[in-house]
């Protein structure tokens, strides 16, 4: 067997070079390569399709099956770049660029919440804390600790301490 030949294969990716395209002001411009931060200026959510703003141009794009479109609502309302890749001839976008923490505060409303950790789960709230540990059992340290029942309040343990 000999050597591959290194000549064909440059040629390959010589024949792969970025296509041209025309800015908005009728400039020839090549098309971008890899992954490239762009800016969306409209999201059709129901499509999953979007328009960025590649350099000086518009361009169509799909959005990957991955992405949440929330998270593209929020790139778009904030001005934030997203992260897409030319490939197969269209635009993907693979997923955003976070700029900023989101403030505020988290509400969960759900029938039923599960929240599970293999080794230890922690609460924190200023200097007060609930930690459930696999190893250790539930420590709950707090200045001052109120429980009320309705009917029946039940401490049950095989020796339980006071102080």
């Amino acid at each position: 067997m000999g050597q591959p030949n290194r000549t064909a294969r440059v040629r390959n990716l010589a024949d792969r070079a970025p296509a041209s395209r025309t800015d908005v002001h009728g400039r020839k411009v090549a098309e971008p390569q890899g992954l490239t931060a762009v800016r969306i200026v409209g999201l059709d959510v129901t499509t999953r399709r979007v328009i960025l703003r590649v350099g000086g141009t518009e361009a169509d794009a799909a959005i990957d099956a991955a992405v949440s479109t929330t998270v593209l609502e929020t790139a778009l309302a904030r001005g934030e770049r997203v992260v897409a890749q030319h490939e197969a001839g269209e635009w993907v976008v693979l997923g955003a660029l976070r700029t900023v923490a989101t403030p505020g505060d988290y509400v969960i409303s759900a029938r039923r919440l599960r929240v599970e950790a293999d080794h230890e789960l922690s609460l924190k709230a200023g200097t007060q804390s609930l930690v459930i540990s696999a190893a250790r059992g539930i420590e709950l340290l707090a200045e001052d600790i109120t429980a009320r029942a309705a009917h029946v309040f039940k401490l049950i343990g095989r020796t339980l301490r006071l102080n």
